[in-house]
């Protein structure tokens, strides 16, 4: 499992050098490393293991991990991206509004869904959350609290 991690965030540096952001996605690669550290991973889980991998990280990578480690659980279950990205914001709250937005961008459809997984974590910039959403799902801001 640490080899994992480790070659996760390998491959994460490394997009990072080759000039690959979070904002226009992960390499195949980085989305494979990913899938091979949660493929084995109960959907019940899936959450609080996606959320270990980006608090876990370096916190220069955590973006890039958040990225990838998101795009696996939309693959894998749609339905678990609201409380992954609730999730994520308890372990990591300064990644909140990165966690929603990047969700709300592959998921516009549930952005309701994750606002509202994501108002439940306790100590948030709730506003800055809300902004996040709003910037990648501007139809729904009358909708997201």
């Amino acid at each position: 499992m640490q080899q994992m991690r480790n070659r996760l965030w390998l491959i994460t540096a490394l997009g990072l050098a080759l000039g690959c952001s979070p904002v226009l996605g992960q390499t195949s690669e980085q989305v494979a490393a990913a899938k091979n550290l949660l493929q084995e991973v109960a959907v019940s889980d899936l959450a609080a293991r996606a959320s270990g991998l980006v608090a876990g990280a370096p916190r220069e990578e955590q973006t890039n991990v958040l990225t990838a480690v998101l795009a696996v659980v939309v693959e894998r279950k749609a339905a678990a991206v609201p409380p992954t990205v609730a999730a994520v914001a308890l372990r990591t709250p300064v990644l909140a509004p990165a966690a929603a937005a990047t969700a709300c961008r592959a998921l516009p459809q549930s952005a309701v869904a994750i606002a509202r997984a994501i108002a439940r974590v306790p100590s948030l910039n709730r506003e800055a959350v809300r902004t996040a959403i709003v910037a990648v799902v501007p139809d729904q801001a009358s909708a997201i609290a």
